[in-house]
Parts: C-alpha cells; sequence; structure tokens
C-alpha cells in the first residue's frame, strides 16, 4: 500500500469490503486512513446486518439487501453523519417502481415454475472461462415497496443467519475429505458472520471439472470474481484476482433451500471432487 501512495499519493477514500459477509480488516484500514487523511467507505454488499464494528467507525457503508434476501434489487447507503442529497430532497417516493414491478413477476413465475417443477434454469452451463460483464445503469432511486418489504422481513435476520450458517457448514464439512485439493476460501466461520454464499478453493486441475458436473445436474456453482479485460490482459499486476477467477467457486447457502437440497448439493459436491480427482 505504501508503494500505491508514493506512486499515486495520497488516497482521498479507502473502500473496505466484506467479502461474502466476512469482516475485512477494518483496525488495519482505519489506521491507513488515520496516516494517509481518507475516508473510509465500507462495502457491505455481502452484508445481512452490521456486526462488531461493521458501519460504526467508517464515514459510510453501503449495503445491498437484495443480494441476501427476497426484495427488489436496492442499495442503501447508512452515513455517520448527515449529508446532502439535493436530487431526492424535494421529490415525493413513488408506492412502486418499474423495477420491482418486474421483480414482483419473475417471483411469481418463478414459484409457479417450481409448483409445478417446470425447469425454469437453462439447460446450458456457461463455458468456465467465461466472464460475465454487467451493464450498469443509474438508479431511479427506493420506491416505497420495498423498503417496507424489507422491514416486514427484519425480525427474521437472526433467523435467516441460522439458517445461513447451518447450510455454510454442511457444505464445509462435505469438501473436508480432501483437505489438499479443496478447502473455504476462509480458514473459519466467525461468530456474527451471516455468510453470503459458499466460496471454496480448488485445484485448478479440476475445478473445471467440478464446475461442470455440478451444473450439469442443476447445482449452480458459479466461478468469481468476473474480471474485465484490462484485468486478464493485465497477468502481472492482477496476479491474486487472476488465481482466485482460476481457483474459486461459490454455492448458494441462502435461507430459502430446503434440508433435502443442502444435503443433495453437498452429497453432489462430495463426488464431484473425488470424481475429478480419481480421473
Amino acid at each position: 500500500m505504501d508503494e500505491l501512495v508514493l506512486q499515486y499519493g495520497n488516497p482521498d477514500m479507502f473502500i473496505l469490503v466484506h467479502y461474502f459477509g466476512f469482516p475485512g480488516k477494518l483496525t488495519e484500514a482505519l489506521h491507513f486512513c488515520k496516516q494517509f487523511g481518507a475516508e473510509l467507505l465500507e462495502d457491505g454488499a455481502h452484508v445481512l446486518m452490521p456486526f462488531n464494528n461493521t458501519g460504526k467507525k467508517s464515514w459510510a457503508t453501503v449495503f445491498s439487501p437484495y443480494k441476501l434476501l427476497p426484495v427488489p434489487k436496492m442499495g442503501i447507503l447508512v452515513t455517520s453523519g448527515v449529508i446532502e442529497n439535493d436530487k431526492e430532497a424535494g421529490e415525493k417516493k413513488k408506492w412502486i417502481d418499474m423495477d420491482s414491478c418486474i421483480w414482483i413477476g419473475k417471483r411469481l413465475l418463478q414459484s409457479f415454475l417450481t409448483k409445478y417443477e417446470i425447469p425454469w434454469r437453462s439447460e446450458k452451463v456457461p463455458p468456465f472461462e467465461l466472464d460475465i460483464e454487467e451493464e450498469y445503469k443509474d438508479s431511479p432511486g427506493i420506491s416505497i415497496m420495498p423498503l417496507r418489504l424489507l422491514r416486514v422481513l427484519e425480525p427474521e435476520f437472526e433467523h435467516f443467519k441460522k439458517i445461513r450458517r447451518k447450510n455454510y457448514k454442511i457444505m464445509e464439512e462435505a469438501i473436508s475429505i480432501c483437505p489438499h485439493s479443496a478447502h473455504p476460501l476462509f480458514p473459519s466461520l466467525p461468530e456474527n458472520v451471516c455468510p453470503y454464499l459458499f466460496p471454496f478453493r480448488l485445484d485448478d486441475k479440476i475445478i473445471g471439472d467440478v464446475y461442470y458436473n455440478l451444473n450439469r445436474i442443476g447445482i449452480p456453482a458459479q466461478t468469481w470474481p468476473d474480471l474485465p479485460p484490462e484485468v486478464k490482459g493485465n497477468p502481472s499486476r492482477y496476479m491474486t484476482a487472476i488465481k482466485l477467477r482460476k481457483t474459486l467457486l461459490t454455492l448458494p447457502v441462502h435461507q430459502n433451500l430446503s434440508a433435502c437440497q443442502v444435503d443433495r448439493m453437498a452429497q453432489y459436491l462430495r463426488s464431484s471432487i473425488l470424481e475429478a480427482l480419481n480421473s
């Protein structure tokens, strides 16, 4: 970090990301910001709710509830003080917006197809090497309905966390049979952490086979992170990111998974790893 400061000068802001809901190194980040006069922004997009000192000592924290909860796409900015927002200050919030209407329609269709056991996911498995490039568009702001829905779900947060932790530990146990070829990205699951996904590392010789085997039977194993062309085109500078992309998969642990679904996922994860090792 010191070398980057010497090269580019003191930063105005430092972003600390809490990947997959696990706490980043907050103490070190605060020390860095104090040393170089930067504001600290916490990226809590993978965090269900604040825990320990998350969001308490930074200038602002960003949350993305839709990543962990059944709510329309939204982002929430929590600041340590009052900030001005001239754009929305004089605007009256709508009860519902078009994005929320589309989300409701998709949820209803998904529920219908699931109830009658009609496949709704594409059977085509994306190539392991493919990095999806998302298009970002300006948000019109949050309407009232998504916020009300979020408030309704809030009393269930602790219950959701308990289920996610349980599912995470089942996946963790499933790969413990091959510690030299497969292991969780994080060495432990801290007490207050609510995991967003189950991220795990695999030997680069077997990860492709495991990825395809799981997806072919309907288990949505995903690669991470998606790398833009400028990163892939500069491997010497982005060595860590590229290595993660070649050796890391994620599996869902969300609270709507049934016990049978989680057990099935763990069983196929274990068998896929063993099959890849023996092939």
